[in-house]
């Protein structure tokens, strides 16, 4: 995208959070949207990022809110999960709602030594620019972590899920983009 739009001051590099090959005290700002549910041992990618910002420097973070207020991600998991629930993870265990409890993120902002930490909870129009089969093919793209679990139901089962999904969004789609509500947690930190 960086390139489409002919900027040449960005760079990207895939790098693993939990061991960031950059010196110590090298950024202004770090962001991570919707990914620090993700990281395996959140207390150490936290302790990296910290470790990378310069004195001063902040780092912010988006990560879905509790499932009970994201009408997203439930039109696409409740047809699946009427027909077998999800695996339940451990606590502490990497999941989408990780942080959906409200305090949750701060307090493991905290723990890694931020300071200067908030929290908003917010609920927002997210909108994809296409019909709702669109929508659930980059939803399977891009949630590695569901993948295994949408994945697991036999082709049959599978397909009449998908449909439901696919239906489920279609009420949201207004014939051009489908626009659906859904919480998500803000929260910023202070090195």
């Amino acid at each position: 995208h960086a390139t489409r739009a002919g900027l040449r001051n960005v760079s990207c590099t895939v790098v693993d959070a939990h061991q960031l090959p950059y010196p110590d005290a090298s950024f202004d700002r770090v962001t991570c949207r919707l990914g620090v549910m993700f990281f395996w041992d959140c207390r150490r990618a936290l302790e990296e990022i910290r470790r990378v910002l310069k004195p001063g420097g902040v780092a912010g973070f988006i990560a879905w809110g509790p499932v009970e207020r994201n009408e997203y991600m439930r039109a696409a998991l409740d047809p699946f999960k009427k027909r077998q629930p999800p695996p339940v993870p451990p606590p502490g265990a990497p999941h989408p709602y990780r942080f959906g409890a409200a305090g949750s993120l701060t307090a493991e902002l905290r723990g890694a030594g931020f300071t200067d930490t908030t929290e908003e909870a917010r609920n927002v129009r997210m909108t994809w620019p296409g019909p709702p089969a669109e929508l659930w093919t980059r939803l399977h793209e891009v949630s590695a972590p569901m993948r295994p679990y949408f994945d697991s139901f036999p082709p049959e089962v599978r397909a009449e899920a998908i449909q439901e999904v696919i239906a489920g969004f279609a009420k949201y789609f207004d014939g051009r983009e489908v626009v659906i509500r859904t919480d998500i947690v803000v929260a910023s930190a202070t090195k």
